[in-house]
């Protein structure tokens, strides 16, 4: 196996996969740590069993039953990925971001109390416990419905757990910024695991007194390494373990984000102070720009190193004249 150091902005160096070359007929061939691997496919009925596992498991009574019950089958699913392949980057790519995704979910809600915190908006103004005692009385099959609802309705549209002023983007006279733009790109539930590590780092582990720089700081780079480490387990897996640790350098993309944001706060809080926010389009114009300046200096590399890994199968150069392409 062949690592190769790529780097990052700011001249950060990492292990990533092999480059992948450009041949007839296709703009990829098999990278080195994909040769030889001898895992077998999933069979075809895990994705769907996998699903009804985790709708069923909710359907369940409330209470550690539930827990001791579905538990060691979902493992056991989880289990089973490691050894198993879709054959491309791309297939293992996906499918490790579901299975990933809905093991992180089902751990959310099967370890709390979902039946307290999601249900749908019917106008009434029932306590979190009088709606689990509602639903806990209900049929097998109105609650499995009521799972198949929180399942498929990340973004919690008509739910409780709906995001406040949630649209698929900025709205006419609105500022576009680094945190408007990962606010629209994060669905719900990514938003309880990076806000669960950012809180994790700088209020359990650091103490750090809430409201002040340091503290927002450290929460955003807790938020964002939570999201990243998630996404490199997603890479390692779909490399097939064979590509180091870090092959597409998802960890420092995201906590890169975390430098962007605070900075990003940091000069609003000063054009604030200063008593020069008064000009709204001359900011929104300047908005725009920051917005794609940031992105493009953040991303396009992340983006290239996954397309070099066989997320894409293109060769668009874009900015060339800067190093870039993706």
């Amino acid at each position: 196996m062949s690592i190769v150091m790529s780097a990052t902005p700011g001249n950060v160096s990492f292990p990533v996969a092999a480059p992948i070359l450009k041949t007839s007929g296709s703009f990829h061939i098999k990278p080195e740590w994909a040769v030889g691997d001898t895992r077998a496919h999933l069979p075809k009925w895990y994705v769907p069993a996998f699903f009804v596992v985790l709708v069923g498991s909710l359907a369940l009574p409330s209470g550690r039953a539930r827990i001791y019950t579905t538990m060691p089958i979902v493992l056991a699913l989880v289990a089973m990925l490691p050894y198993h392949t879709e054959g491309t980057f791309k297939k293992d790519f996906d499918l490790g971001n579901l299975v990933l995704g809905w093991f992180l979910v089902y751990l959310s809600l099967v370890l709390t109390a979902p039946e307290k915190q999601f249900w749908k908006k019917d106008g009434r103004t029932l306590t979190p416990d009088q709606r689990q005692k509602e639903l806990d009385s209900q049929p097998y099959l109105v609650k499995l419905a009521w799972s198949f609802g929180v399942w498929t309705n990340p973004r919690g549209i008509g739910w409780s757990h709906q995001v406040s002023g949630l649209r698929p983007a900025a709205l006419a006279g609105e500022t576009v910024c680094v945190k408007r733009w990962w606010g629209m790109v994060w669905h719900q539930f990514m938003r309880q695991v990076a806000h669960s590590g950012g809180l994790l780092l700088s209020r359990d582990m650091l103490k750090l007194p809430k409201g002040t720089s340091i503290a927002r700081f450290i929460y955003l780079v807790g938020a964002f390494a939570s999201t990243g480490f998630y996404h490199t387990i997603v890479t390692v897996y779909a490399t097939g373990f064979r590509a180091g640790l870090n092959p597409c350098g998802d960890l420092q993309f995201f906590v890169l984000q975390a430098f962007g944001m605070f900075m990003e706060g940091w000069m609003i809080d000063l054009v604030v102070w200063s008593g020069h926010a008064s000009n709204k389009q001359g900011w929104k114009t300047f908005g725009y720009i920051w917005w794609a300046c940031w992105l493009g200096y953040s991303q396009l590399w992340y983006l290239d190193e996954l397309r070099k890994a066989g997320l894409w199968d293109v060769d668009l150069k874009v900015l060339g004249y800067l190093g870039f392409s993706l």
